[in-house]
């Protein structure tokens, strides 16, 4: 390490005692990244959902920022790093240890329900009733106005069809079909 490179550090860390503001966000910006790598390489990914990366980062940054200077006496940045990664590793494993401790919260025992499991006996979810029914109100302003053979191809649509087995059925083009199904999005606002 240079001289020069030190003596930064070295002043960096005088103003971080001192309780200087600027000096703490600027540490934080210069060895953040390092602190981040630590957390996003420890954290379980079943922790992911329950955990941020910052909130493991800023509390590591509380510790530094509160233990006593005796502790946090550095002489380079490779020991601050070690120091700031090993803070993150502890936090990591505790939070992991708690959540994976007692069964109640023991992430490897929650699944997602699959709701089309027929072996677990769940139910398939439909819509609800307030959507059932915002969706037939749609349904009727949609057809609302068209002629009968416009209705008839869209009926078929909701009924499942496919462009060729409507245009099977009705004699038209599929491409004929799919421009005026254009025309009525675009009449609506989805194109």
């Amino acid at each position: 390490m240079s001289n020069v490179v030190a003596d930064e550090f070295h002043l960096l860390m005088e103003r971080v005692r001192a309780g200087c503001p600027d000096a703490a966000r600027e540490m934080c910006d210069l060895y953040g990244g390092h602190l981040r790598r630590v957390v996003r390489c420890r954290l379980h990914h079943s922790l992911r959902t329950q955990y941020d990366s910052l909130d493991f980062m800023q509390d590591v940054w509380a510790s530094f920022f509160t233990a006593p200077r005796e502790k946090c006496a550095f002489d380079t940045p490779d020991q601050l790093v070690g120091f700031l990664a090993e803070l993150a590793y502890r936090k990591v494993a505790d939070a992991g240890r708690k959540n994976f401790k007692n069964q109640k919260s023991n992430l490897d025992r929650l699944r997602p329900l699959d709701h089309d499991d027929p072996d677990r006996g769940l139910p398939v979810r439909g819509p609800t009733p307030s959507q059932f029914a915002v969706a037939n109100e749609s349904w009727e302003r949609m057809i609302e106005g068209q002629p009968p053979d416009r209705r008839l191809l869209l009926e078929m649509l909701r009924q499942g069809n496919d462009y060729k087995e409507i245009a099977e059925r009705t004699g038209l083009h599929p491409k004929l079909i799919q421009r005026f199904l254009l025309k009525i999005a675009e009449k609506r606002g989805n194109p």
